[in-house]
C-alpha cells in the first residue's frame, strides 16, 4: 500500500502523498487470489 492519492478538480486530476491516507485495517480474503499467477502476487 502506498500513501498516494488522487483528486479532481474542475477537470483537473492531481495527486498527493499523505500517510494519513493509508487504511487503518486490512482484510485479506485468500479465495481472491486462488487463479493468480504468482507473479501478480508479488
Amino acid at each position: 500500500m502506498t500513501p498516494i492519492y488522487g483528486l479532481t478538480e474542475d477537470g483537473l486530476k492531481g495527486m498527493g502523498r499523505n500517510l494519513r491516507v493509508l487504511p487503518k485495517t486490512l482484510i485479506h480474503d485468500p479465495g481472491c487470489h486462488v487463479n493468480c499467477r504468482p507473479t501478480c502476487l508479488s
